[in-house]
């Protein structure tokens, strides 16, 4: 059960990982006018969705069997 535990809360941090990395990569694109085009919008929508994702893998990482 430890075992599962342990790689359930190594995925939940991964994904965290990306999608910040994703979040901050599209930001800077869009500071340098690469991808003008891209609304306030999509920035808050990956922003939320990073944030909310490091929650969920912090209670996974808590989380007592």
């Amino acid at each position: 059960m430890s075992q599962f535990h342990k790689s359930e809360t190594f995925i939940w941090f991964c994904c965290f990982g990306c999608l910040m990395l994703i979040t901050l990569f599209v930001w800077v694109l869009r500071g340098l006018q690469v991808l003008p085009g891209l609304t306030s919008g999509a920035i808050w929508v990956l922003l939320l969705l990073s944030i909310s994702l490091g929650v969920v893998s912090l209670f996974s990482a808590t989380k007592r069997y």
